[in-house]
């Protein structure tokens, strides 16, 4: 009887793990579709974090998406008040391109809070400590080429304020090969865009917006009649930022298709 009951504790007590780790997994499958990823990039390569350290001494956290043997790389620049984890769905379908990624919280978002001048939160920054996000991707950069990507091997991808990083970062480094602007602004927080030096780099840089974010509508088309060399897609509806890449499902392909053409 005592061995009995021994079995049958031993059975239930199996029986409630495994129902455990299902539910683990089942938890861990829902939280990554919310971050982006659908089942098919759920079988991509995880992320590794990294840790940069800007010019001015602010520690950058980053995910770093490999892909091994492959030639280019990309930087990934989020949207305020989002993070890096806002990229993971397109990071994933990068490397299905063979293409490695570095997404990147920029100061003062997600994890890159603490610097030389103590701890940093967007909410409480000025313009000025907007516009030094640039040492943010500078330091990706730096990044990726220690990771053997020199400059004409990278391209950038930025959502809203990060569209503007990308493009005013590409304008003053034109040996980048390509960027991808979501919703890109005339002007975020004193980050310009319509007065940059474009010569030799607007053929490089893909705009997009949807006409129900107004102010980016109006930023690209704006744009385009300064310099008819940018690529531009104007959707009807799909929102903001990285939103378009959920509300408008053929655009990873533009966005692919762009990348391959420009990175050859």
């Amino acid at each position: 009887m005592a061995k009995k009951l021994v079995f049958m504790i031993v059975v239930v007590v199996l029986l409630a793990l495994s129902a455990g780790k299902i539910f683990s997994l089942l938890k861990n499958r829902i939280s990554s579709v919310k971050n982006g990823e659908t089942p098919q990039t759920m079988q991509a390569t995880q992320a590794e974090r990294v840790v940069m350290q800007t010019d001015d001494g602010v520690d950058i956290i980053g995910d770093w998406y490999p892909v091994e043997g492959g030639k280019q790389a990309g930087i990934l620049l989020h949207a305020m008040p989002e993070d890096r984890k806002s990229f993971v769905g397109l990071a994933h379908a990068l490397n299905k391109q063979g293409l490695s990624a570095l997404a990147i919280d920029l100061r003062g978002h997600g994890e890159s809070v603490n610097s030389l001048k103590g701890k940093l939160d967007y909410r409480k920054f000025s313009d000025n400590d907007h516009q030094q996000s640039i040492f943010d991707v500078q330091s990706a950069r730096k990044f990726l080429e220690g990771k053997g990507f020199a400059k004409d091997a990278q391209f950038l991808i930025g959502a809203s304020v990060g569209a503007n990083l990308a493009m005013k970062y590409a304008a003053e480094n034109k040996a980048v090969k390509a960027v991808i602007a979501l919703s890109p602004g005339i002007n975020y927080r004193g980050i310009e865009t319509e007065t940059l030096p474009y010569e030799d780099v607007a053929s490089k840089i893909f705009l997009i917006a949807a006409q129900d974010d107004a102010y980016s509508a109006q930023t690209i088309q704006e744009l385009q009649k300064k310099n008819e060399s940018f690529t531009v897609k104007l959707y009807t509806s799909g929102g903001h930022g990285t939103d378009l890449l959920k509300n408008q499902s053929d655009l990873t392909t533009f966005i692919l298709n762009f990348l391959k053409d420009k990175l050859i």
